[in-house]
């Protein structure tokens, strides 16, 4: 939904052919996550759709939002849905948009937000947790130690796929592959050769 009285507050964004969101629609729980990096550039997201030539500095500048939310999207704990498998949609990847905001505001630090899409952040309550906590696995971002990094790696050698180690560690697979990664630099040879046990690194 959009209203053409309001202006684009942007000031890196040309006002020729943009309409800017009516706020009060967007204090919704969800949205996707194209919806919202255009709400990051004060853009309504019922109105516009990147990539269609009408706007190339407002495209360049989604497209640069899109590729940093690409890179965190296996992490960010303000995904609700993937929408499918790799490679990832922004038009079906559905977002909590008001962690999102917090995560764009607090993390990402993109500049010149508006004000609007600045006030969608969740409102803290005293003794409530940190926003920016993952709310569903708290493991996504955690430091895994020594012991835990080789279950996994045994886990992986004993014929457990990627994909079936991220359903039991409810990961995304790229952390898994990344965990696994990090444990196979960490132990050297096999885990599964009885000369290679005393050689496990320490860090």
């Amino acid at each position: 939904m959009a209203t053409k009285k309001q202006k684009n507050t942007n000031p890196s964004v040309p006002e020729s052919k943009v309409i800017s969101p009516t706020w009060r629609v967007w204090k919704r729980t969800t949205a996707t996550m194209m919806e919202g990096i255009l709400l990051s550039l004060n853009v309504c997201p019922s109105a516009y759709m990147p990539g269609n030539g009408i706007n190339k500095l407002i495209d360049e500048c989604y497209w640069e939002r899109l590729q940093i939310t690409m890179d965190a999207l296996p992490f960010g704990g303000w995904v609700l849905d993937k929408g499918g498998s790799f490679p990832y949609s922004s038009g079906l990847v559905t977002v909590d948009l008001k962690k999102f905001v917090s995560w764009v505001c607090d993390e990402a630090e993109w500049e010149n937000l508006p004000s609007e899409f600045v006030a969608l952040q969740p409102k803290i309550k005293f003794g409530a947790p940190q926003l920016n906590e993952v709310y569903k696995d708290s493991r996504a971002s955690k430091e895994w130690s020594e012991e835990e990094l080789e279950a996994l790696l045994r886990k992986s050698e004993a014929g457990k796929s990627n994909a079936d180690l991220a359903r039991a560690y409810d990961l995304d697979r790229s952390r898994i592959s990344q965990l696994l990664k990090k444990a196979r630099s960490l132990t050297g040879p096999s885990l599964n050769d009885p000369f290679s046990r005393n050689k496990v690194k320490k860090w």
